[in-house]
Order: structure tokens, then C-alpha cells, then sequence
């Protein structure tokens, strides 16, 4: 692949040394993976409904296209130590011979591409395991696949679990946590009348699952753990609103911010924003951050014009 590199205007200073802001106290987490913000990637929209990974750092002036081809990847995410990140790829709409998609990984550079899932159906939102070499992904069979469930499967390609089996319930958006024992997921009733949403956590093996939020009016549109496991923030589609919760429930803040609750969101690895992509008419597709204490608000700018973002966003931890 032609590795194509091009410049931007960014914000004067980097995000990653943000000084004034807090981490949270919460409830015993399972571990502390706190580290430096390293880069952060998107999915670009391209012609012909394509689309492709980029990332960049918050104070550099330029970005690294990581994926190229007749493919629509997105949904990208990083691994704990930061040196490979997972993501969903499918055909565009002019190759009808493959139908669904599927979780790929690759090096952080975008090197060594390797296929993981071959399923019948739509593979997406994948998380790494920090603890074994596995992703959890969010599955729809094309056959008879009325709903969403939670699986995870060995990078190799083997070892499939079927962590999530509901009949009532769209399971989605998994992420493991910082130590790696548990995972929170987002649960939607099924029925077209309900407006019945849920944010759920389960051991790695799929037993113990435990609600921890319910909502019967809007959807909660994503979902991540602070770096040190300690804290759950959550987005709730409609109100506009971007609450933090310790692993028990309970509500240490609630943010309200117009336009927080477009797509899934992402905790840095400092622990001090939480980001999320968006739209608006004026500025087009951008990546927002907003401080966890909701007292500060970054905007990235853009470098890739009028092309849309699409869904997902993942942000890498560097060690300290």
C-alpha cells in the first residue's frame, strides 16, 4: 500500500498534557492502564461509498492513512500496549458476490492486515482482550439474524464464544475492561415501540451478567471504561447527555453537552477527555473531545475535507 501522508492545522498544544484536570475517584477497579495519548484513528469516507482507517496525533500537522482498497473499513479500535489495532472490514456496494463483514487486525503503522472472522453476517465494533489474544466483537447473522449478540473468538480465527444469546434484545458496542475480567455492553429492546435501552456488564467467559443502567425514553449510543477500570462513561441518545458511573451504578457526573450522543465514544488513555466524532451542517465531520470534569471542549480540525467520518474512533495508549 502507498502510504500517503498530508497536512493539517491542528490545535495549539496537545491534548495529552492537559494540565488541571482530575481523574475521577471511583469504586475498585480491576487495573490501572493509564498511559500517554498516543494517536487517535477514524474511518474516512471515500468515493463509491469506501472508506478508510487514518490516524494522526492531537499536536502534529499530519495524518497516516493506514488502509486503502475497494473496502469499507471502520470501527477501529487499539490494542492495550497500543501496537495493533482491530477493525471491521466489508465490501463496498458494487461487490454483491460477498455479503456481511468482518473483524480484521492489523500493526498500528497499518502493516501485516490479517483477516479474523469469516462469518455469514455483519462482524463489528471489535475490542481487544488486554489479557489474552482475543477480540469481542458485535455480531448479526444475514440469515435469520433479527438480533445483535456478543462474541469473542481467538485472533488466530478459532476458539468462537457466544457470549450473548437474547431473543428480546439487541446486544451491542462490547469493550473489555482495563484488566481484562469483565465487559460492559449496551443492551436495546427489540420492539419498535419501546425506547427501552440498558448498559450491561459480564465476566470475559460470558456468566454474571449484571445491569447496571436503564433508560425507557432515548438509546444509549455508546459506552467506555476509564483507563483504570474504576469508572463507566456512557452516552444517552436524545437528552444529549454523557453520564459517568462507577461499577456499581451509581452516578458521579453527568455531562450535558449538545451533540455527545452521536456515535460510540472513546476514554483517553490519560484519563482526562472523553472523545466522539460528530456532524454539523456548518463544519462537517469532526472529532470532539470534552474534559471528564465537563468544564472543557476541544474540537480536532479536519484535514479530510467534506469526506464523512465514519462510525468509530479509537484512541492508543502509550506507557508511560
Amino acid at each position: 500500500m502507498a502510504v500517503r501522508r498530508i497536512r493539517l492545522m491542528m490545535l495549539a498544544g496537545c491534548m495529552g498534557v492537559a494540565t488541571g484536570i482530575q481523574v475521577l475517584a471511583g469504586s475498585p477497579g480491576e487495573a490501572n492502564f493509564a498511559g500517554r495519548n498516543g494517536h487517535l484513528v477514524v474511518a474516512i469516507g471515500g468515493p463509491s461509498q469506501t472508506s478508510h482507517l487514518w490516524s494522526w496525533l492531537p499536536n502534529r500537522t499530519d495524518g497516516l492513512q493506514l488502509t486503502d482498497g475497494d473496502v469499507r473499513d471502520c470501527c477501529a479500535s487499539y490494542s492495550a500496549s497500543g501496537q495493533r489495532i482491530a477493525f471491521t472490514r466489508d465490501p463496498t456496494p458494487a461487490d454483491f458476490s460477498v455479503l456481511g463483514s468482518e473483524v480484521w487486525v492489523m500493526n498500528a503503522d497499518g502493516s501485516e492486515e490479517r483477516q479474523v472472522t469469516s462469518l455469514n453476517g455483519w462482524a463489528v465494533f471489535p475490542k481487544f482482550s488486554p489479557i489474552e489474544p482475543r477480540v469481542v466483537f458485535q455480531f448479526t447473522r444475514a440469515e435469520g439474524g433479527n438480533t445483535h449478540d456478543i462474541y469473542s473468538i481467538g485472533l488466530d480465527g478459532t476458539a468462537q464464544r457466544r457470549l450473548t444469546a437474547s431473543a428480546r434484545w439487541h446486544d451491542s458496542h462490547p469493550a473489555f475492561a482495563p484488566g481484562g475480567r469483565h465487559l460492559l455492553w449496551l443492551r436495546e429492546e427489540r420492539r419498535d415501540e419501546s425506547n427501552r435501552s440498558q448498559l450491561w456488564i459480564m465476566r470475559r467467559d460470558g456468566t454474571q451478567k449484571r445491569r447496571l443502567v436503564s433508560t425507557d425514553f432515548g438509546y444509549l449510543s455508546g459506552a467506555d471504561w476509564s483507563p483504570g477500570g474504576q469508572l463507566i462513561a456512557y452516552t444517552h441518545l436524545i437528552r444529549g447527555r454523557l453520564t459517568i458511573v462507577r461499577t456499581d451504578g451509581t452516578v458521579v457526573r453527568r455531562i450535558y453537552h449538545r451533540g455527545v450522543d452521536g456515535a460510540p465514544i472513546v476514554w483517553s488513555p490519560n484519563g482526562r477527555w472523553i472523545a466522539f466524532t460528530w456532524f454539523t451542517k456548518r463544519r462537517g465531520s469532526f472529532v470532539r473531545a470534552v474534559s471528564v470534569d465537563g468544564k472543557r471542549t476541544r474540537d480536532l480540525p479536519t484535514f479530510w475535507g467534506d469526506a464523512p467520518l465514519r462510525t468509530g474512533i479509537g484512541w492508543q495508549p502509550n506507557p508511560i
